[in-house]
């Protein structure tokens, strides 16, 4: 069923922690994204923003906007991010996206760079369209146990 690399989605959206809660509002409405990891100034990873922690934030701003005007100002609030690699086979990312808080996984090269995203809607499409023999995939599957 291949690796990783073979079923992820490329290039996802990386947030910047200095983003104003507006522009990130913006960006998730018009890319219609349900999630996105979150880079520190320092380029750290800080974790998964998703849209309810988007909405938690935003009524945090409207009520403060002052305060609470950049992403990095409520980083406390975002989702642990959850790494797997490229060359990482199928049945593992099945596994990993089972136990993800947000069902997303985040795909890393060597340097830890993000170089792809692994939602539910990606496994279901290679699940959907994988030709291989029913023993195949029940092998794969068999490995979750």
């Amino acid at each position: 069923m291949g690796q990783a690399k073979d079923f992820m989605t490329p290039d996802p959206i990386v947030l910047e922690s200095s983003a104003t809660i507006t522009e990130v509002v913006e960006l998730f409405g018009s890319k219609k994204i349900a999630s996105a990891p979150v880079r520190t100034s320092m380029g750290e990873y800080a974790g998964t923003l998703t849209e309810l922690t988007l909405v938690r934030i935003l009524v945090l701003h409207q009520l403060q906007p002052e305060k609470y005007k950049k992403l990095a100002h409520r980083l406390d609030f975002l989702e642990p991010l959850v790494f797997v690699n490229q060359t990482d086979p199928f049945a593992d990312v099945l596994k990993a996206i089972l136990k993800a808080p947000n069902h997303r996984l985040f795909v890393k090269e060597k340097n830890s760079h993000i170089c792809g995203v692994i939602s539910p809607k990606d496994l279901l499409r290679v699940l959907m369209t994988e030709t291989m023999e029913a023993d195949t995939i029940k092998h794969e599957v068999k490995k979750l146990a």
